[in-house]
């Protein structure tokens, strides 16, 4: 199908790690929006200012594609029932609360309440110790310019559930890293196609052409 591709990113990271994948999408000729998100000091429930705000740009048609990253993940699905059930791309990312086996984040969460001070969290990119963020994005140059664009968001926002989707999921999985496997395993158990590059959490700001392709091999497998 001919779909119009929306980059949802993860209010930890920020639509500008987008740029360089929006720009290896399109000279695929595929067209590609890459919404703002709300700021992160939004009005509670945050989550849902997150999905308000995609929603409003985008075209309410089903041959869109949500491709969601990370804490996306939980975004998506709402956004879709929000403008008619578009298909949701997760791409290393987390799943609704419905899908994902319970405390299966536990780890995650116990780290940032780790890492809060005061109830604020530090940049994502100080959340994983020396040399993790230089080798996440080793290009010098894009490293500057993702790391200047990351939002600063609240340990309360980070801890918020975004509900289950009202619309069943046309979904699919791509998985970049090894934090990800159980959410893998979970969509390959439902069905849903699944492509897994040997790669890590960020590979969409390293190579785009690969992120980008297979994006595209697995999209054309997504049906009504």
């Amino acid at each position: 199908m001919t779909s119009t591709f929306a980059l949802v990113a993860s209010p930890l990271v920020g639509p500008a790690g987008w740029q360089w994948l929006a720009g290896a999408l399109r000279a695929r000729a595929a067209t590609v929006i890459v919404p703002d998100l709300a700021p992160t000091d939004a009005e509670p429930p945050v989550w849902r200012a997150h999905v308000d705000r995609v929603a409003e740009q985008l075209p309410g048609a089903t041959d869109v594609v949500l491709v969601g990253h990370s804490a996306a993940g939980r975004l998506i699905p709402l956004v879709a029932d929000g403008i008619g059930g578009a298909a949701c791309l997760f791409l290393d990312a987390q799943l609704p609360v419905d899908v994902l086996p319970p405390g299966d984040d536990d780890w995650f969460l116990t780290h940032v309440r780790s890492i809060a001070h005061a109830g604020v969290l530090p940049k994502w990119s100080e959340w994983w110790g020396d040399g993790a963020w230089d080798a996440l994005v080793p290009d010098t140059t894009r490293r500057a310019a993702l790391g200047g664009a990351l939002p600063q968001a609240s340990l309360a926002s980070v801890e918020e559930v975004p509900p289950a989707p009202v619309v069943p999921l046309r979904a699919a999985y791509v998985q970049l890293s090894a934090v990800y496997d159980t959410e893998a395993e979970v969509a390959a158990a439902r069905g849903w196609p699944v492509a897994r590059l040997n790669a890590q959490h960020l590979h969409f700001a390293v190579d785009e052409d690969a992120v980008a392709d297979v994006l595209l091999e697995t999209s054309a497998q997504l049906t009504d």
